[in-house]
């Protein structure tokens, strides 16, 4: 939706509706933070009860509506989708609202409402990893992560690095731009970073604080070409073990793994499917795992969409 609200300014308006699965996500204030973490701006419609949900005879989340100039519904598309798919169809009926002198491009504002907690030195951190006593925390909402040193009580932080800014952006070196990071994991003297608005995995050298890109190519994979060039999809937490570095994949519904020694990045385990189904690396099935760590020769995940805490074997053939 990103995409096509930068690509339509004028002519494109977006309205959320949110359906709330569970019962704090149908209270209002939660909604509010939550799409003000996600950088989702446009007009949100808190749907507890599911009126527009039945009005519009939905059945699956997401939903995709479209509504043209005049009221009317024009189309409907239940699922995922990519923007690239979705332009043809909004051309099309732009240029029938144009024909018929129905589109109005006056520019819409809505100013965003602000959250519960304001934001102050933090604003959604996403994750926090500790190593003895060195902390370091995925300042997500200011696109940056703050590193440091915890004191004998393990109450205070004497930070060391802040790294990255407030601008989200994707570059490396020694003033490098995060977009959204999110899981942290230490090893030796480098923190890894789950970039998961820049879809890779970036390294901070500790001692520096100059980052590299370790794995991904900077740009979301929707595409098999995309995934043989080396692309991945929302990387959001990490985890280290001897010299291989695992990786919460949200956007494919997979556990992948980077090699630390070579960089190369694979699939270990989920079929790439979006559902609760166990079985063999290639076989299961995950379904947008958030969040990992390791437990002596298993992997245990935080599955979010399937609402489950799965074991995932370390081993190939597990």
């Amino acid at each position: 939706m990103r995409e096509l609200e930068a690509q339509y300014p004028s002519e494109l308006a977006v309205v959320g509706v949110h359906s709330g699965k569970f019962t704090e996500e149908r209270d209002t204030a939660n909604i509010r933070d939550a799409a003000l973490r996600l950088n989702a701006v446009h007009p949100t419609v808190n749907d507890r009860q599911f009126r527009v949900w039945r009005a519009y005879a939905v059945r699956a989340w997401p939903t995709l509506v479209a509504v043209d100039p005049r009221g009317y519904v024009v189309g409907m598309h239940a699922g995922e989708f990519l923007a690239s798919g979705v332009r043809p169809f909004i051309d099309r009926v732009l240029a029938e609202a144009r024909s018929a002198g129905t589109l109005d491009t006056r520019a819409l504002h809505f100013a965003p409402d602000a959250p519960t907690t304001s934001p102050g030195m933090l604003a959604f951190p996403g994750k926090v990893a500790v190593n003895g006593n060195r902390i370091a925390i995925a300042d997500s909402g200011h696109h940056r992560v703050v590193v440091g040193s915890l004191d004998e009580t393990g109450l205070r932080m004497r930070i060391e690095h802040i790294v990255g800014g407030d601008t989200p952006g994707y570059r490396d070196g020694s003033d490098p731009r995060f977009q959204n990071p999110q899981g942290l994991a230490f090893s030796g003297d480098t923190l890894y970073v789950a970039d998961a608005g820049n879809h890779c995995i970036r390294g901070i050298a500790l001692d520096t604080g100059v980052v590299r890109t370790i794995a991904g190519v900077g740009k979301q994979a929707r595409t098999s070409h995309d995934l043989a060039s080396g692309a991945m999809s929302s990387p959001w937490d990490l985890a280290v073990g001897d010299d291989t570095l695992y990786v919460a994949m949200a956007g494919t519904h997979q556990l992948w793994t980077v090699d630390l020694t070579t960089h190369h990045a694979s699939v270990h385990s989920g079929s790439g499917a979006e559902e609760l189904h166990d079985g063999t690396h290639a076989n299961a099935a995950l379904a947008q795992p958030m969040g990992l760590c390791l437990s002596d020769d298993d992997i245990v995940v935080a599955d979010s969409e399937s609402s489950a805490i799965r074991t995932v074997a370390r081993s190939r053939a597990g």
